[in-house]
Protein backbone atom coordinates (compact mmCIF):
# COMPACT_ATOMS: atom_id res chain seq x y z
CA UNK A 1 0.00 0.00 0.00
CA UNK A 2 1.18 3.58 -0.75
CA UNK A 3 1.58 6.44 1.27
CA UNK A 4 0.33 9.53 0.71
CA UNK A 5 1.53 13.09 1.94
CA UNK A 6 -0.39 15.97 1.20
CA UNK A 7 0.12 19.35 2.44
CA UNK A 8 -1.54 22.75 1.96
CA UNK A 9 -0.68 25.90 2.63
CA UNK A 10 -3.27 29.20 2.61
CA UNK A 11 -1.65 31.92 0.62
CA UNK A 12 -2.17 35.42 -1.15
CA UNK A 13 -4.91 36.82 1.60
CA UNK A 14 -6.39 33.03 2.35
CA UNK A 15 -8.20 32.76 -0.38
CA UNK A 16 -5.63 30.58 -2.97
CA UNK A 17 -4.02 26.93 -1.66
CA UNK A 18 -0.86 25.42 -2.20
CA UNK A 19 -1.06 22.15 -1.81
CA UNK A 20 2.02 19.31 -2.04
CA UNK A 21 0.97 16.34 -2.55
CA UNK A 22 4.22 14.14 -3.33
CA UNK A 23 6.39 15.81 -5.66
CA UNK A 24 3.63 17.93 -7.51
CA UNK A 25 2.56 21.39 -6.46
CA UNK A 26 -1.20 22.60 -7.17
CA UNK A 27 -2.74 25.91 -6.83
CA UNK A 28 -6.09 26.19 -6.09
CA UNK A 29 -7.94 29.30 -6.41
CA UNK A 30 -11.11 31.61 -6.31
CA UNK A 31 -12.59 33.26 -9.40
CA UNK A 32 -12.75 36.56 -10.00
CA UNK A 33 -16.23 37.31 -8.94
CA UNK A 34 -15.55 35.38 -5.85
CA UNK A 35 -12.93 37.01 -4.53
CA UNK A 36 -9.37 35.07 -6.02
CA UNK A 37 -7.41 35.84 -8.74
CA UNK A 38 -8.74 32.69 -10.76
CA UNK A 39 -4.71 31.22 -10.75
CA UNK A 40 -6.19 27.86 -10.33
CA UNK A 41 -9.12 25.63 -10.63
CA UNK A 42 -11.80 26.06 -7.28
CA UNK A 43 -11.72 23.36 -4.85
CA UNK A 44 -15.11 21.90 -6.40
CA UNK A 45 -13.64 21.86 -9.96
CA UNK A 46 -10.71 19.91 -7.83
CA UNK A 47 -13.30 17.58 -6.54
CA UNK A 48 -14.87 16.81 -9.91
CA UNK A 49 -11.74 16.11 -11.45
CA UNK A 50 -10.19 13.83 -8.92
CA UNK A 51 -13.58 11.99 -8.82
CA UNK A 52 -13.46 12.02 -12.81
CA UNK A 53 -10.24 10.78 -13.02
CA UNK A 54 -10.15 8.08 -10.50
CA UNK A 55 -13.75 6.76 -12.40
CA UNK A 56 -11.79 6.91 -15.87
CA UNK A 57 -8.44 5.10 -15.03
CA UNK A 58 -10.77 2.46 -12.84
CA UNK A 59 -12.65 2.13 -15.93
CA UNK A 60 -9.81 2.10 -18.19
CA UNK A 61 -9.90 5.20 -19.63
CA UNK A 62 -11.09 6.75 -22.96
CA UNK A 63 -11.88 3.54 -24.99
Amino acid sequence: MSKYTVNSYLVDDGIQVKTEAGKHTIICDEGLSDGGKDSGPDPVEYLAAAVDSCISISVGGNQ
